[in-house]
């Protein structure tokens, strides 16, 4: 066993003792019912009676919350269904009073104590007895009162935060942490059994930060901090593509990239250099990376030393939020599982590599489809030139002619490698219902494609576990409405965050200590 299996196998033990451990300590009363409480028991008593008004079970009612000091009731009803059949003026003169006559019925004699006609509304003041129900209850259920079972038979991972080893932290994490942490609070809250996942990027590009490592450590500030490496490897790489992609000399660079190219790359000046030195630092690094997924040992212990250095700092911006994950588990943990997914796809034949032979078969079905006028040309290029670009890659075909490339045609992984690889452990380890991914809306596609594969995969059934992708939107400016760039984006979240953090302290000074109500306003 290599060494990346080896410390992959160690983890899984971990995560199976974690995963005991947080059902061990579920709750061992189970939730109240959600139709016990007092609102719950309402509706399913006026459900009663309207349906022994009017016989009919295909009447759903609406029910808003008034203000009984405006509109003297707690409660105004009107029945839609009813409203569209028989339209506003006889629904008034008929039907709202035959919803009356309901309400006032006997049944209901010790919930209503008055109703009046409103247009289309029946106003229903509730009785005090009712209210005494409702605040027995609350006193019945003590801190447990809210709770309910609508979730109880389900099963919730929760993927969510998932930032990038070696990167700093920007607005789509916060947002992506909040989120997913109020979700899982929700299904908690529901009866469901929640387990928090932070899924860390500590794979996807890393050959970069391996080689970077050895290349540039002696050149390192002597007071840098061990994540500040990471992130100045980082920095490097971006500086080299940006300058790459200008084709220009470093005197034509921006200040922060050329001063970044002069102390790591010195003595490179010209473009035809840089890009060179870019050129040579890609190869060296996607050899590094190939040992990495290889299991070298050296490798894997630069990597996990990396790694670390990037949980540790990352953990400051969690305990800012007061927020913590059950389980941070890095991406490449699913690299196994993900290959071995698909070699047994390979072999029934659920997943081939693309050749130049099935892409020219298909271009060629698409300059049919232009010629009778069933797409465009612009479509019929793009589509071309994404064939090309995947040639010799593993795909994985999907309905509507769709498919997800999973592995590089060089064999090295990808995201979707190790995605397909995570919902086939998460399924091992957890046994989930429902696997809830907290991701921004530029991840749309992505997910959509993986979803499917997994069916096309046989990992997962339609109905037997649902997949869903809860996203959001960009972080913009509010002045120009233009999406922030990450480094704004993490300037913001920083503020934010150093503003919080000095305002409930300045606070807990003056008053000798927080408040529940502080606490609920972090």
């Amino acid at each position: 066993m290599n060494e990346l299996a080896a410390h992959n196998e160690e983890r899984r033990q971990e995560i199976v003792n974690l995963r005991d451990t947080i059902r061990a300590h579920r709750p061992v009363l189970p939730p109240p019912a959600a139709d016990s409480y007092p609102m719950a028991l309402l509706r399913a008593r006026i459900s009663s009676a309207l349906r022994d008004q009017f016989g009919r079970d295909d009447l759903p009612w609406e029910l808003d919350l008034v203000d009984r000091s405006r509109f003297g009731a707690d409660i105004a009803l009107r029945i839609p269904g009813l409203l569209r059949e028989t339209g506003a003026k006889e629904y008034i003169a008929t039907q709202a009073p035959l919803i009356a006559q309901a309400l006032r019925s006997p049944a209901l004699s010790d919930v209503v104590s008055e109703v009046s006609q409103k247009g289309i509304y029946l106003n229903v003041r509730l009785s005090g007895e009712w209210f005494l129900a409702g605040v027995a209850a609350m006193v019945e259920l003590a801190d447990r009162f809210g709770l309910n079972d609508t979730r109880a038979a389900r099963t919730d991972i929760v993927d969510y935060s998932a930032p990038n080893v070696a990167k700093t932290l920007h607005a789509g994490h916060l947002r992506s942490t909040i989120i997913g942490h109020v979700l899982s609070n929700l299904y908690e809250a529901t009866g469901a059994l929640v387990y928090r996942v932070n899924h860390v990027n500590d794979f996807g590009g890393f050959g970069f930060m391996l080689e970077g490592f050895r290349r540039f450590e002696a050149l390192f500030p002597p007071d840098m901090k061990d994540n500040e490496r990471s992130l100045t490897i980082y920095a490097i790489r971006r500086a080299l593509e940006r300058s790459v992609a200008a084709d220009a000399d470093l005197d034509g660079l921006p200040a922060p990239d050329r001063e970044l190219i002069q102390r790591y790359f010195p003595g490179v000046t010209a473009a035809d250099d840089v890009r060179a030195a870019y050129q040579e630092y890609v190869a060296a690094s996607e050899q590094r990376f190939g040992r990495l997924e290889q299991g070298d040992a050296a490798e894997v212990s630069l990597w996990r030393q990396i790694v670390e250095w990037s949980l540790d700092d990352f953990e400051s911006f969690y305990s800012a939020l007061d927020i913590h994950i059950d389980f941070t588990i890095g991406e490449s943990f699913y690299l196994g599982a993900g290959n071995q997914v698909l070699e047994e796809a390979v072999a029934q034949g659920r997943a081939y590599e693309l050749t130049r032979e099935m892409a020219d078969a298909q271009i060629a079905e698409m300059d049919r489809a232009v010629a009778a006028g069933d797409t465009t040309p612009e479509a019929r290029d793009t589509a071309a030139a994404a064939l090309t670009k995947d040639l010799g890659a593993l795909v994985v075909p999907l309905p509507g002619g769709e498919r997800l490339v999973a592995r590089r045609s060089d064999g090295a992984s990808i995201y979707a490698t190790r995605d397909l690889g995570a919902i086939k452990l998460r399924r091992e380890i957890f046994n989930p219902t429902d696997i809830n991914y907290v991701v921004g809306q530029e991840q749309r596609v992505h997910f959509s494609r993986l979803f499917q594969a997994a069916e096309v995969l046989g990992i997962v059934r339609p109905g037997e576990v649902r997949l869903k992708h809860t996203y959001f939107g960009f972080y913009v400016d509010a002045a120009t409405g233009k999406k922030l760039s990450s480094r704004d984006s993490v300037a913001g979240v920083n503020e934010l965050l150093a503003e919080s953090v000095a305002y409930y302290r300045a606070k807990t000074a003056a008053s000798g200590g927080m408040t529940d109500g502080d606490i609920e306003e972090a």
